[in-house]
């Protein structure tokens, strides 16, 4: 899989499903790489399976990112939901669980999705320094109204870019606050 050769790697996950049909993290692996290959419903059904043979996070997870790029947000709230129902500090589940949420319009729950993501983040020691964390949450917060605390987080995420040399979301950003004032 790691070399693109995808269709060997779905023969070898599939031999290794024969060999150990209750290995939950072959059914997840070759789920991820049925994604590279664009078969939808065979991901989500390896990792549907993966899930009845053992709930997990990670395969949570990757069916609500499947679920989600489908365009199917509550399927994904609600995978993503499960995933951090098993691990509590699952940034990557915050942040898109709050993505979905903001594409059905629930600003609210974005918001403090993207809050915890960010207190998470130091609770596990991930870099803290992430201007896509920021911008979401104060893009959220400009959607509940909070100028102000909108104007903080998106000047939080403009600094960040500036030591990252993002300038394309930079722009972005200086023309959100400019809109906001």
């Amino acid at each position: 899989s790691a070399l693109g050769e995808h269709q060997a790697a779905i023969e070898d996950f599939t031999a290794a499903i024969r060999l150990t049909p209750k290995n939950t993290s072959v059914y997840g692996e070759r789920g991820i790489v049925r994604v590279y290959q664009g078969d939808i419903p065979g991901a989500i059904g390896d990792f549907t399976q993966a899930l009845r043979l053992s709930p997990n996070a990670k395969d949570y997870y990757n069916r609500g990112i499947v679920f989600y790029q489908q365009g199917n947000f509550l399927q994904a709230i609600a995978d993503f939901t499960l995933a951090l129902q098993r691990d509590a500090n699952f940034v990557a589940a915050y942040y898109n669980r709050g993505n979905a949420r903001y594409d059905v319009g629930d600003s609210q729950g974005a918001y403090k999705d993207y809050n915890q993501a960010i207190q998470s983040e130091s609770q596990v020691s991930l870099n803290v320094n992430d201007e896509y964390g920021y911008y979401a949450r104060g893009i959220a917060r400009s959607h509940l109204g909070d100028n102000r605390g909108a104007i903080a987080d998106l000047q939080a995420a403009a600094a960040i870019c500036s030591q990252h040399r993002n300038t394309p979301l930079s722009q972005k950003i200086q023309e959100t606050i400019k809109q906001l004032q």
